[in-house]
């Protein structure tokens, strides 16, 4: 999303106001407890946008009450970002990254996923070396465990 500096400024648009729509539709968040046949299950709500033209059709407030669509203040395109940074390994450069589980889920549960996921392309792509440079599941795990083991004790 490249917005419009003087677009916004003629209809008196922020990008606070851009910036705060956007968080509001973009994010998979926890929607609390069910009960599901007798049992409590957590819900999630996906509230991020399908696409790209929904994104575009997004209603962004005017001060005046009135409203307009993201895509008269902003170009909305579905590309690929430039380069920002770079990551190596064993100073030879390489390709990065980073997963992080979102509100709701199992650290561990994320972990196992992502470790199966990688397993399968592995297996599928043996031209490609994959090394785990860096999980914090391994602290999450010990700790998890030290405190079951002190429940044990009490």
């Amino acid at each position: 999303v490249d917005l419009d500096p003087a677009t916004m400024a003629s209809l008196g648009v922020t990008a606070t106001t851009v910036s705060s729509q956007l968080k509001a539709v973009q994010a998979d968040t926890s929607g609390g407890l069910g009960e599901i046949g007798g049992t409590r299950q957590t819900l999630r709500t996906l509230g991020a946008l399908p696409s790209v033209e929904a994104l575009k059709a997004l209603r962004i407030p005017l001060a005046n009450g009135q409203q307009v669509r993201l895509d008269d203040v902003a170009s909305v395109t579905d590309s690929f970002a430039e380069r920002s940074s770079m990551a190596y390994l064993d100073g030879k450069p390489v390709i990065a990254v980073e997963i992080n589980r979102s509100n709701g889920f199992s650290d561990s549960g994320v972990a196992d996923d992502v470790d199966k996921a990688i397993k399968q392309f592995a297996s599928k792509h043996s031209n490609v070396q994959i090394k785990d440079a860096y999980s914090t599941i391994g602290p999450i795990i010990e700790n998890y465990n030290g405190s079951m083991h002190m429940l044990y004790e009490g």
